[in-house]
């Protein structure tokens, strides 16, 4: 759930993946690195979930590794 919204089945590019430094796993980017929200995912929407998401064009979400499903049409990743 997204937004109040469901992204199952959607589809998405995979835009940043965070992970904890092995230098200073203290550091104040430590935080990206939560393994329950460290990749960044954009979606492109249509007019009609652009309206369920409040949103225009496309937005980006953080979901953990387990959330995702990698599809074979390169770095696309499913909700």
């Amino acid at each position: 759930i997204t937004r109040g919204q469901s992204t199952e089945g959607m589809l998405g590019v995979v835009k940043n993946v965070w992970s904890k430094c092995e230098e200073d796993p203290i550091c104040c980017c430590a935080e990206n690195g939560m393994e329950e929200a460290s990749i960044e995912v954009e979606f492109k929407l249509t007019e009609t979930q652009s309206k369920d998401f409040g949103e225009s064009g496309s937005f980006s979400s953080y979901f953990a590794t387990s959330e995702l499903e990698l599809v074979t049409l390169g770095v696309t990743a499913q909700a």
